[in-house]
């Protein structure tokens, strides 16, 4: 039992942590093809949007 949890919880953290990368390499992607949006709204946009995802 303690193993899988173990396991699970490992899952869940690189889970996050290639979230967290992917996520961020997005708001990158977002800066560089929206010269336009001051980088804080865009922050704030995306951000946003990936609340709303369930």
């Amino acid at each position: 039992m303690k193993r899988l949890i173990l396991v699970l919880f490992r899952q869940l953290t690189w889970a996050s942590i290639l979230d967290l990368w992917l996520f961020k390499g997005h708001l990158f992607l977002n800066f560089i093809h929206n010269p336009v949006l001051s980088p804080a709204r865009s922050n704030l946009y995306r951000l946003y949007n990936f609340s709303q995802i369930p």
